[in-house]
């Protein structure tokens, strides 16, 4: 949950707001307001996960597929833009696991292109699917998980 800004995003583009300012038509929001919304979105999540941490367990943060260029978001406005914002989220929340030791599971680069979208052979076989990936993705992240679990030392 904490790496998937759907939620914020689709609020923000919906609502004809951008994150980036020259977007005609759409009214700015600031990167520190920005930063607010998501803090604000993932505010129980994080708590959850301090919460699971004081009673000792042990946490990872499993990444959903990236932005695919034919999402919602980047139909309703630039590409460039919704990516942007995609990868804005990511970071504000990348920075709170790392600052509370939470190892990532990421996206796999060869699941991304040269601009960051999510490259269509890891798509989802339902062709209404605009986020969700598929069987080859799942692969890929299960084979990353199984060797970040495989590393960690045994408490």
């Amino acid at each position: 949950m904490p790496l998937w800004p759907m939620r914020v995003q689709n609020q923000i583009v919906w609502s004809d707001f951008c994150l980036m300012p020259t977007q005609p038509g759409r009214h700015p929001v600031s990167e520190a307001v920005f930063r607010q919304i998501v803090l604000a979105d993932q505010a129980y999540v994080l708590k959850l996960i301090d919460l699971l941490q004081r009673q000792g367990t042990r946490l990872i943060a499993v990444s959903p597929p990236g932005l695919f260029r034919d999402h919602g978001t980047v139909r309703k406005m630039p590409g460039p833009a919704a990516l942007h914002m995609f990868q804005a989220y990511r970071t504000i929340m990348v920075d709170q696991l790392v600052a509370r030791a939470v190892p990532i599971v990421d996206i796999p680069r060869q699941c991304l292109d040269a601009e960051g979208y999510m490259e269509s052979a890891y798509r989802s076989e339902d062709s209404g699917d605009h986020h969700h990936a598929n069987a080859a993705f799942g692969a890929l992240m299960i084979d990353q998980i199984v060797r970040l679990v495989a590393g960690l030392p045994n408490v």
